[in-house]
């Protein structure tokens, strides 16, 4: 299947950014080699009855071994841009001492990417917290935000001149609530009043961090990376829909309030106002620093109803709809009211799809991969960014989740994201239909812009 697009397509010009993402956690094994210390994923995976069939990131795709290999690979997909997560744990020993053996593993990608004409996407935190904090509280502690701005201070100082674009955090509302409130995340806790602590305390870092980079780095492009979607009630009763406000506040307000507008979202504030008193005067002054770009994680749309639990409300999916092997709703018309609500809302200089792509249940046969479904998925939230340009959003670039199929947290090795294929026993690469087809796409925008 090709993504067919038009010479004059916005997503073929030479402004837009079309790449691929990652992150540290799920892909680079490596785990105790060159001095990398654990994760609190690496924690949490030992516990018994977390991730599905007992799966670890202990080796994930073998990124760390296999570098070479895997940059070749992104070399010869010809994308513009190429996102990546630092693991902090394999960069700073528990001491909080520079790890030169850590450092000279990014050095590798960073050069290779650079050598062949693509842009480096850094992200700085991809969920993966030294193990060592968290046995002093991790994120609760306010202590944290003080390390991460010290391990930011390393990276930025380390790639000043030769990278531009860093994201502090990718999908706070993940680290806060489904690893505070729902349990299913690492560290695993169940409590609303945590998980507003810990939410506030990433904003901290994340202010913090962008006043470091700022000062290393003089061309400097920072954004945060927000998830989410459209959200509405299940039914049309008033109940749900007040669910569905309270929802979509805690997934996308609660981060993106603080960091626009310097306050935290008055529904929120009016429903648990005894959760708030972790704010002290000048935090958000701190929080809220310019940002250059806000980068957007998209899959899916929320219908939310009541529940009887500690978390209040759940979300389903529409009976009718076509879902994915997450089984999350196919709806791509939802990036582009997603995006508009936010441009609307806080008035981005920027906004960057950093993360698109569906899960499906894909075999290789006979050598290829047959992945149409993707290809589809894809083409259809491609078309979508064409689309936000008529509503004035400031669209610049598009990133599929994800490069390979890696280790889906919770999920193990369960749920294939990738445009390239994992086999986890022989960590062999098989190129799906949708990378083939991304990579046509590259070489037409190529070929329009006279790049060689």
């Amino acid at each position: 299947m090709k993504l067919q697009f038009n010479n004059n397509a916005i997503v073929l010009t030479d402004e837009f950014t079309l790449g691929v993402a990652t992150a540290a956690q799920q892909i680079e094994g490596g785990r105790s080699l060159d001095g990398r210390i654990d994760s609190i994923w690496d924690a949490y995976a030992a516990r018994k009855d977390t991730i599905e069939n007992g799966d670890t990131p202990t080796n994930a795709c073998e990124h760390y071994r296999l570098l070479d290999q895997d940059i070749a690979m992104i070399i010869d997909l010809g994308v513009d841009a190429y996102r990546f997560s630092i693991a902090w744990p394999r960069v700073m020993n528990e001491q909080g001492e520079v790890n030169p053996l850590g450092l000279a593993f990014y050095d590798r990608i960073v050069d290779a990417l650079l050598a062949n004409g693509i842009t480096p996407y850094i992200t700085l935190y991809h969920w993966d917290l030294p193990e060592y904090l968290q046995m002093s509280g991790g994120w609760q502690n306010r202590v944290t935000t003080d390390l991460f701005a010290q391990y930011v201070d390393v990276i930025s100082q380390h790639f000043k001149d030769r990278v531009q674009h860093f994201s502090t955090l990718n999908e706070p509302w993940c680290s806060a609530f489904l690893g505070n409130l729902y349990g299913v995340h690492a560290p695993g806790n169940t409590d609303r009043k945590t998980a507003y602590i810990v939410g506030h305390h990433l904003l901290l870092a994340h202010g913090k961090a962008c006043r470091v980079i700022r000062k290393n780095v003089s061309n400097a492009q920072i954004g945060i990376v927000l998830n989410g979607g459209p959200t509405q009630g299940l039914t049309d009763s008033i109940e749900d829909n007040l669910k569905a406000e309270l929802a979509y506040h805690e997934m996308v307000s609660f981060f993106a309030e603080p960091i626009y507008k310097a306050q935290y979202p008055s529904l929120l504030r009016k429903v648990f106002p005894d959760l708030f008193d972790m704010v002290l005067p000048g935090d958000l002054d701190i929080i809220s620093q310019a940002l250059d770009y806000l980068g957007v994680n998209y899959y899916t749309r929320n219908f939310v109803t009541d529940a009887q639990d500690h978390i209040g409300y759940q979300t389903k999916v529409s009976p009718d709809a076509i879902v994915t092997a997450m089984g999350w709703e196919v709806y791509p018309q939802g990036l582009t009211q997603f995006c508009k609500q936010l441009n609307d809302s806080y008035q981005p200089k920027a906004i960057y799809i950093l993360e698109n792509g569906a899960a499906f249940d894909d075999q290789v046969v006979e050598g290829e991969v047959n992945d149409d479904a993707r290809c589809e998925y894809i083409y259809q939230h491609l078309l979508e960014v064409e689309n936000m340009f008529n509503f004035g959003v400031p669209i610049k670039g598009y990133f599929v989740w994800s490069l390979m199929d890696n280790f889906e947290w919770a999920f193990g090795y369960n749920k294939r994201f990738g445009i390239v294929h994992v086999d986890y026993q022989t960590q062999q690469r098989t190129l799906k239909r949708s990378a083939h087809a991304i990579k046509a796409l590259l070489k037409q925008k190529k070929r329009i812009n006279n790049v060689k």
